[in-house]
């Protein structure tokens, strides 16, 4: 019965980070830069650059990954660039309603 049980929980944490890294790379893949669209057609080199460098997208892919992860890990789900949230509040705030 022990084994079955562990069996199980490897399984779905194998499928879970399965189904992150998946979720993770169909976002990287999605055309565009993300910079350009959060500050507009204006926004200069140095702004994007800048932003770039705040939200990591200048990190090899394996690191953003594993950086990604490493959030996930300790509870941190990011911060939401729109409404300027974490997103684990906005979360949980609307999870009474689901």
């Amino acid at each position: 019965m022990w084994f079955y049980l562990c069996r199980r929980l490897v399984l779905a944490i194998a499928i879970i980070a399965i189904a992150v890294t998946l979720l993770f790379l169909m976002i990287r893949a999605v055309p565009g830069d993300p910079a350009a669209v959060l500050l507009g057609p204006r926004a200069t080199p140095e702004m994007k650059a800048l932003l770039h460098q705040q939200m990591g997208l200048d990190k090899p892919l394996v690191v953003q990954i594993a950086t990604f992860f490493g959030g996930l890990l300790h509870g941190d789900l990011g911060f939401d660039v729109f409404s300027q949230r974490p997103v684990a509040d906005i979360v949980f705030e609307q999870l009474p309603y689901t």
